[in-house]
């Protein structure tokens, strides 16, 4: 997609909601984090930090710490921090949002599963292999489960899973 070329309809976006919802709507978040996971996405990792960071700070304080959108957030900037490289910096944001998402959603939720992923790919990252593999065993017995054999998410928890067993 035009990645370069959404920046300026997502920035938009954030203007009008600030200016209508007010700076701490659940909606100015949503569209901080959107702007975020573009800055992401183009490689502008240290832009899209200050985006997330905020809209983890909405949602906390308007949703509160134990809300599925702030487990969003949560393993949003979890992600920036491991993309930037600070895996130690990312593996709390990354137990929180797993934390929240068993807690709120449950066991067998896909997202919860996506927490599980994230947390193995952090330890197979580190090279805790053997910590890494029932995350991602359990996230590929949700994603089966709950989504099916040949959805796209439970063929990136396979491909994460082969390859961690791969490295063993």
């Amino acid at each position: 997609g035009d990645l370069a070329g959404a920046r300026p309809y997502y920035e938009r976006a954030l203007a009008i909601r600030e200016e209508v919802l007010g700076p701490r709507h659940p909606d100015t978040a949503t569209s901080l984090n959107n702007l975020g996971s573009l800055l992401q996405a183009i490689g502008d990792l240290a832009g899209a930090r200050p985006y997330f960071e905020r809209a983890l700070g909405i949602r906390e304080e308007v949703l509160g710490t134990r809300h599925p959108s702030t487990a969003s957030s949560l393993n949003n900037l979890g992600g920036l921090l491991q993309a930037m490289g600070d895996l130690a910096g990312a593996r709390p944001y990354y137990e929180r949002a797993l934390g929240i998402r068993e807690e709120v959603l449950g066991p067998r939720h896909p997202d919860t599963a996506q927490s599980l992923n994230n947390l193995g790919t952090l330890l197979q990252g580190t090279g805790d292999w053997a910590g890494a593999r029932p995350y991602f065993e359990r996230a590929l017995g949700i994603v089966e489960e709950r989504l099916g054999a040949n959805h796209p998410n439970t063929r990136v928890v396979w491909g994460n899973l082969a390859g961690l067993l791969a490295e063993m």
